[in-house]
């Protein structure tokens, strides 16, 4: 499944109590890293930034676009994914 990722800024000290104290509720990226895909930074306060399983990060409305171009792995890593669509053709992600 895709989580939800909170950008910070890069100035912004995270500690290990925010990162969830080694289970990592929330994953955290900071505003100078990109998006793989589209190459744009990643903006503080965006609510679509997504992590897959395998860790990496991207902007949700690229990877979508990037698992519709029939790609169901990683972009980065190659890690395979599964994609099941709900009545509304929302997709739900299953490793």
């Amino acid at each position: 499944m895709l989580k939800r990722v909170r950008v910070v800024a890069d100035a912004d000290d995270v500690n290990e109590e925010e990162r969830g104290g080694g289970r990592q509720r929330h994953p955290v990226v900071r505003e100078s890293e990109v998006c793989p895909i589209c190459l744009e930074e990643f903006i503080v306060g965006s609510e679509d930034v997504t992590s897959k399983p395998c860790t990496h990060v991207f902007h949700e409305n690229c990877i979508w676009r990037w698992f519709k171009q029939s790609q169901l792995n990683c972009p980065i890593c190659h890690f395979e994914m599964f994609i099941e669509l709900g009545s509304q053709g929302d997709g739900d992600i299953r490793v």
